[in-house]
């Protein structure tokens, strides 16, 4: 300082810019950072949220575009405007299915506009899946559709082959996993064909996805994925289950396998060893010898559900011969023919029960039937119709019922949608659980 010196500091008012957002329709709009004012270029990021029933359509005026978060830089004062309009619902119908079913992911009902849909053609069994009719057409199953309109589907079955249970002492159903009937995913899983590991029986195995650590103990009929075979038993009563799985040392190595869309506590949680190489087992994690019973000589769905993620399957034997051993590969898969149903006068008398607990007749039978059953106890009884995959068709009666001797006539009215084949009828509760055959010709 050697002289006086002045020195000036200058200072000018920051320049504040205002935000107007109007809305147009129902919905709102968040801002962040939220002020009154904003400073010169700063950045506000403006998000759209549409009320129950209502879509964010886009932005205007200083905005544009239809991103629900979206960054404006305030250089100026700006004003912006987000739309929202009504939301289109719209239904998806599935026409009347013969021999077949089909199931829907998700399960609304009614669906949002541009809601992607998945259908899963699932057949009876005997019967395969052959096409899509209506607002779908080609045979890819499953497949998606787009909800841009009211839409209507159908699906085409055609008979086909059942394996076939061999006739020797042994009783033998050998079924190859690949060659499952139907397929149906649940529960977020899946079935899916593998060869990655070699020595497996047949063109390949099956394996449950994605491999997450997951497992199944109770639900699993309707939470894990399914195989579906339709099996001609010529021999009720009780059958041995064999398994040939491989955990490729990762410790998935247990299925459940159930009768009808059924489970069983007689054959759930059959295990093979942690050991990384393919082996036949009959044992269940409850300690007892896997088995199932057939209540009648008839065409039946054996089911095979996952109950740990990443589970390999290759083989499934069945059989009446409680000292069967298989070996290696085992016996050669069953064969397959086209079942059909022979009406003869035996059939009346086919599902007499010997204990005479439950009796039908007439069966087969053109319309309405009687049922004639004994409770040994008193409670709650349903009595239903179901399909061979275990698909509940009609209940006939649900209530409470007195021990002894009953006697059900079933109208036809409450049959006349049934169309011609196999059934089975179930009656469980008061101390009664039975499922038979029933026939409509």
């Amino acid at each position: 300082m050697d002289v006086y010196k002045t020195v000036t500091a200058t200072f000018s008012s920051i320049v504040q810019q205002t935000l107007t957002v109007n809305i147009t329709g129902n919905g709102s709009v968040g801002f962040s950072p939220e002020k009154n004012t904003y400073n010169t270029d700063e950045v506000v990021t403006l998000t759209a949220v549409a009320d129950e029933g209502f879509k964010f359509d886009g932005w205007s005026g200083d905005l544009s575009g239809n991103g629900e978060s979206i960054n404006i830089t305030m250089d100026a004062d700006k004003t912006a405007t987000a739309t929202f309009s009504v939301l289109i619902k719209y239904s998806l119908t599935i026409d009347a299915l013969e021999n077949g079913s089909v199931v829907l992911s998700p399960i609304d009902g009614t669906y949002n506009e541009g809601s992607v849909v998945s259908l899963s053609a699932i057949p009876d069994v005997g019967y395969q899946f052959d096409g899509w009719s209506g607002d779908l057409s080609g045979n890819v199953n499953p497949e998606n559709i787009t909800m841009n309109a009211d839409k209507s589907v159908g699906a085409t079955f055609s008979q086909s082959p059942v394996f076939q249970q061999s006739t020797s002492i042994d009783g033998i159903v050998s079924l190859e996993a690949e060659n499952f009937d139907s397929n149906l995913s649940q529960g977020g899983f899946d079935w899916v064909s593998g060869v990655a590991t070699s020595g497996y029986s047949g063109m390949s195995y099956m394996q449950t996805t994605p491999d997450i650590v997951t497992i199944i103990n109770t639900g699993y009929e309707t939470d894990a994925p399914r195989l579906n075979f339709g099996v001609n038993f010529i021999k009720k009563g009780t059958h041995y289950i064999w398994i040939r799985g491989n955990d490729t040392g990762g410790g998935a190595n247990s299925v459940h396998v159930g009768l009808n869309g059924s489970g069983s506590s007689s054959s759930d949680r059959i295990e093979y060893t942690n050991s990384g190489n393919w082996e036949w087992s009959k044992s269940t994690m409850d300690g007892v010898v896997a088995s199932i019973d057939i209540p009648s000589t008839s065409l039946h769905t054996l089911n095979v559900w996952m109950r740990e993620d990443g589970a390999i399957l290759d083989k499934i034997i069945l059989t009446t011969n409680t000292n069967y051993t298989p070996t290696e590969m085992g016996p050669e898969e069953s064969t397959k023919e086209i079942f059909s149903v022979v009406l003869s006068t035996e059939d009346i008398l086919l599902n007499r029960e010997e204990d005479n607990a439950l009796m039908i007749y007439p069966n087969p039978f053109n319309s309405a039937i009687k049922v004639k059953y004994v409770l040994p106890e008193s409670g709650h009884v349903a009595i239903k119709v179901v399909d061979l995959t275990g698909r509940s068709l009609v209940e006939l009666f649900s209530g409470n019922m007195k021990s002894g001797e009953h006697s059900l006539e079933i109208k036809t009215l409450q049959l006349e949608h049934l169309t011609k084949g196999v059934y089975l009828l179930r009656i469980s509760g008061a101390g009664l659980n039975k499922t038979t055959t029933i026939i409509k010709k």
